[in-house]
């Protein structure tokens, strides 16, 4: 009696049928998950690279453009022409810099920077910080520096995804710093697919060559 219990205690364990089944089950899910972020992540790392292109060739453009003798800076023109490189390069892979979402604001020219209505001068957040588009353009007699950030959506990434991006951008001549400044990137609240993005971030300097 007591055997034929162990018998079938025995049987019991070495079934196996439907294992296979209830082992795809348990990976699908996982699978799947790895080939969505497999393919979001590769996604990423085009527009990346299309950043990395876009804003070094700019800021090698506008480091050769001409002053203007009358104000002592790089005229709109060329200003204009150094964003649709960025702009032009992103737009390949379907990417398109975000603008400021500010209230009482005018963008002053291309340079991402913009102009408080009230004031006449450069708008800044409360913490000092000036507001600007995810494409800034800061140029000098001595250097010029160029910045994109582009908010990548990542289905796992609301945890820890921002809306919010700081860009801190030095100019430097022969060593010694020429402008500091702090631009801000405030994702549009009404979008939002921007709840899952990772905002990635290119600064490029280059010194005046001309």
């Amino acid at each position: 009696m007591l055997k034929v219990a162990f018998d079938r205690m025995r049987s019991f364990w070495r079934r196996d049928r439907g294992a296979i089944t209830v082992e795809f089950v348990v990976t699908l899910p996982i699978l799947l998950a790895v080939l969505m972020f497999v393919q979001q992540y590769g996604e990423a790392m085009r527009i990346r690279n299309a950043m990395d292109i876009g804003v070094r060739d700019a800021a090698r453009f506008l480091s050769r453009a001409p002053i203007d003798e009358v104000s002592g800076g790089i005229p709109e023109t060329f200003v204009c022409r150094a964003r649709t490189i960025v702009t032009d390069r992103l737009a390949i892979y379907g990417a398109t810099p975000f603008s400021a979402s500010v209230d009482g604001v005018t963008a002053d020219g291309c340079s991402g920077l913009y102009i408080d209505d009230a004031t006449g001068d450069a708008a800044t957040y409360d913490d000092g910080a000036l507001i600007a588009d995810a494409l800034l353009i800061v140029a000098t007699e001595d250097a010029v520096a160029v910045s994109a950030s582009y908010g990548v959506q990542l289905t796992f990434a609301q945890a820890f995804a921002s809306r919010k991006q700081d860009v801190v951008v030095t100019l430097d001549n022969l060593g010694n710093t020429v402008q500091t400044l702090t631009a801000r990137t405030d994702l549009p609240e009404d979008q939002e697919d921007l709840n899952r993005s990772i905002i990635m971030t290119v600064i490029e300097t280059w010194p005046r060559t001309q």
